[in-house]
């Protein structure tokens, strides 16, 4: 004959301690019973579940071989999700590497040159965000403002 321990929730006094022991004991024992009890809570389910859902979704993304473009800003799904990244539709465009960028278009046979107007190399999102000639004042202003603003954060956070 099993025997499942329960311990009964049993207050000492105004303090408000569980007591369990002989009594919580000769509560169950005497029945047959083959059937253990653990209860685990709820939130530690949630928790673990979403762990291994994250995990294998994190396996799935490092093993495809699609979207190397959304890689190259996010290699990690776990750190993505941290982010806190406003979407919309021009930086779904950037991510996922379509949109009005020559090299794309010249894929689909909708343009007949694939070139940046630099005429340096093709178009693409790297040219475009690293390279290209003609965006070089937007990106230098654009870097010189980020870093001007964490310089103030850090500043005023002293």
């Amino acid at each position: 004959m099993d025997c499942a321990l329960r311990l009964g929730k049993r207050t000492h006094g105004n303090r408000g301690e569980r007591v369990g022991g002989q009594t919580g004991k000769r509560s169950c024992c005497g029945r047959r019973t083959s059937r253990l009890y653990d209860k685990i809570p709820r939130d530690m389910i949630v928790t673990r579940e979403k762990d291994n859902g994250l995990h294998m979704w994190e396996q799935q993304w490092m093993d495809t071989g699609k979207w190397a473009v959304t890689k190259d800003f996010f290699p990690s799904v776990r750190n993505r999700l941290l982010q806190k990244i406003p979407l919309f539709p021009e930086l779904t465009t950037m991510l996922t590497g379509h949109g009005k960028i020559s090299s794309y278009l010249h894929r689909f046979g909708l343009i007949d040159n694939p070139m940046c107007q630099c005429e340096e190399e093709q178009q693409t999102l790297d040219h475009l965000i690293l390279k290209c000639k003609k965006l070089s004042n937007q990106r230098n202003e654009t870097l010189i403002k980020d870093y001007v603003n964490c310089f103030v954060k850090f500043v005023k956070s002293i």
